[in-house]
C-alpha cells in the first residue's frame, strides 16, 4: 500500500535565541502515516495517543539561519528525514459546575529520535557530515519547545471554542456527560 502524500513546497521558520532556521522545502513527500499504534488511557482523563513508529520524510530543501552568533547555517538540495516514535497526544479533561461543561484540552507531540540527511548542507562534506548528525540530535528538542511555544499561544482560544459548541449544544453535553460517567465506573 502506498501511503505517501505529497505535500508540494511547505515553509518552516523557527526563531529561538540559541537557533534561528529558515527552510523551504519542495517536492516534499511524507510516507508511513498509516501505520498508527493508537492507545487510550482512561484515568481522570481521557487520552488518545496516537504513535507512528516511523514517517519519512523526502524532497529538496532550501535553508538559511544561524546557531545564535557562532556561526551561519545555510544549504540548498536534495534531503531524506526519518522521524522514529512520533507520539501525538490528546488529553481531555472534563469539568461540570452547575450550568455549564468545561473541556479543557492538550495536544501534545513528541519524538523519539529523528535521521536527517541534508545534501550539500554547509558547502563542505565533513561539515554537513556533522551538522546532520547535530540536527538529528537536537531537532527532537526544537520540535518540542516550538510546539509548547505555538500550543501557549493558541491553547485558551482553541479552549474557548470547543466550550462554547459543548455549552451551546445539549446532545454534545449529555453525550459527555455519559462518557464521564461511564469511565468513573471503569475506574
Amino acid at each position: 500500500m502506498n501511503d505517501s502524500i505529497y505535500l508540494g513546497t511547505q515553509r518552516v521558520n523557527f526563531t529561538h535565541p540559541a537557533i534561528s532556521l529558515d527552510i523551504l522545502f519542495d517536492n516534499l513527500t511524507v510516507s508511513h502515516l498509516t501505520n498508527i499504534k493508537p492507545s487510550i488511557f482512561n484515568e481522570k482523563k481521557q487520552i488518545l495517543n496516537l504513535t507512528f513508529p516511523h514517517i519519512f520524510a523526502e524532497g529538496e530543501y532550501d535553508m538559511m539561519g544561524n546557531i545564535g552568533d557562532l556561526f551561519d547555517i545555510f544549504g540548498k538540495g536534495h534531503f531524506r528525514g526519518r522521524l522514529i516514535d512520533v507520539s501525538i497526544a490528546l488529553t481531555l479533561d472534563f469539568i461540570f459546575n452547575s450550568t455549564s461543561i468545561c473541556v479543557p484540552a492538550t495536544l501534545d507531540v513528541r519524538i523519539g529520535k529523528v535521521m536527517l540527511n541534508f545534501s550539500h548542507f554547509m558547502g563542505d562534506k565533513d561539515m554537513e557530515k556533522l551538522m546532520n548528525k547535530g540536527f538529528s540530535k537536537i531537532l527532537p528538542e526544537i520540535i518540542r519547545v516550538f510546539w509548547e511555544e505555538m500550543k501557549e499561544g493558541n491553547d485558551p482560544s482553541i479552549e474557548e471554542w470547543i466550550n462554547s459548541i459543548i455549552n451551546r449544544n445539549p446532545a454534545v453535553s449529555s453525550v459527555i456527560e455519559k462518557m464521564i460517567q461511564e469511565s468513573s465506573q471503569v475506574s
